[in-house]
């Protein structure tokens, strides 16, 4: 798709912005978007090349930094902590560090990147005060910001490789990110640039995407001593989910609280990642799906009986009663979610 004369900027370009967020996500959870191929170009020139291979989608959207047929526009950068990536006088994105971000009045649509050791050791710092407290970083679930290269962190979804997103580097290199390592170079071909993107997967993370910046070993030990990761970064979508309804900030069940009286306040660390929450903003409460973006405002008493299968299991009938945790598991059962397989071990 180029642009017209009478269209420019992200006009011309459907869900161009929402694409974009989820290239540099790496991750179509929350989105209604399918996963259609996004790239990001450091060189304009190196769009013919590409498009002699197979790499690219025909129906690919491509960012280049020039106004070229079939491509999008830029100018700055994305790559790297302290640029900003502007689209016309449609779209400003600021680009930042993880560990100045809790520092940074937000003012706009950001990209927090990950950068180095420090920003690692702050994130996983956030997630055990998450736990503890219920307290999560203000700015990464304000829904205008967004967490870069979540499948370095495990969260794995159609959105991941290279078939939903490329960075194209000025060397002629091709990476799922500017922080990742290389997965080929131009003239490689679709088949050999997968396999080079599956061998960089670990564990059910791709350590690779940020791989250019902080070592593989640091992502795969941080998963290692911090199970309940994937589960707080879903915790995040949900919150910034409801932020985006102009609620105030939410408690979030099995993160340093709970409803009902007599549970670990940290059970939701051991849920996995793609279950809903249970959340709460005021005197009101969500059932809250990250993954399918749904969220239904239930009344108290249906809050405590999904909380209690959510956080126990079989267990719910012993605090809220066989008739409640009967009715709270098939309103579950009939959003798709397997109340028999809640728990995971972590």
């Amino acid at each position: 798709m180029a642009n017209t004369e009478s269209e420019s900027g992200m006009a011309a370009w459907p869900n161009a912005r929402a694409r974009l967020m989820m290239w540099s996500s790496g991750a179509v959870s929350g989105s209604s978007l399918s996963a259609r191929q996004a790239v990001v170009l450091e060189d304009a020139n190196a769009l013919g090349a590409l498009r002699a291979t197979d790499v690219l989608d025909p129906d690919a959207i491509v960012f280049a930094p020039a106004d070229i047929e079939s491509a999008l526009p830029y100018e700055g950068s994305i790559a790297g902590p302290g640029t900003e990536f502007i689209i016309s006088e449609d779209f400003f994105l600021q680009v930042q560090t993880y560990s100045i971000s809790e520092y940074v009045s937000v003012v706009g649509p950001t990209l927090v990147r990950l950068s180095d050791g420090e920003d690692l050791d702050i994130l996983e710092a956030d997630v055990h005060t998450a736990l503890q407290t219920g307290s999560f970083p203000e700015f990464l679930t304000n829904p205008i910001v967004q967490l870069a290269d979540l499948p370095a962190l495990g969260v794995l979804d159609d959105g991941a490789g290279p078939d939903a997103r490329l960075w194209v580097g000025s060397d002629g290199s091709l990476a799922v990110s500017p922080t990742g390592d290389a997965i080929g170079t131009i003239g490689d071909n679709r088949s050999s640039v997968r396999s080079a993107w599956s061998a960089q997967l670990v564990k059910s993370a791709d350590v690779g995407a940020l791989g250019a910046r902080i070592g593989r070993e640091d992502l795969i030990a941080l998963q290692s001593r911090v199970p309940a990761l994937r589960r707080f970064l879903a915790a995040v979508e949900g919150i910034r989910n409801l932020r985006a309804r102009r609620l105030s900030l939410p408690r979030v069940s099995g993160f340093g609280t709970t409803l009902l009286p007599g549970i670990d306040p940290a059970a939701g660390s051991l849920l996995a990642p793609d279950l809903p929450f249970l959340m709460s903003s005021a005197e009101r409460h969500f059932l809250v799906h990250p993954v399918a973006h749904r969220v239904f405002e239930v009344d108290r008493a249906a809050a405590a009986a999904l909380e209690a299968v959510l956080l126990l299991g079989d267990a719910a009938a012993e605090i809220v009663g066989s008739d409640a945790a009967a009715s709270a598991a098939r309103a579950l059962r009939a959003q798709g979610i397997d109340v028999g397989a809640v728990m995971v071990a972590s």
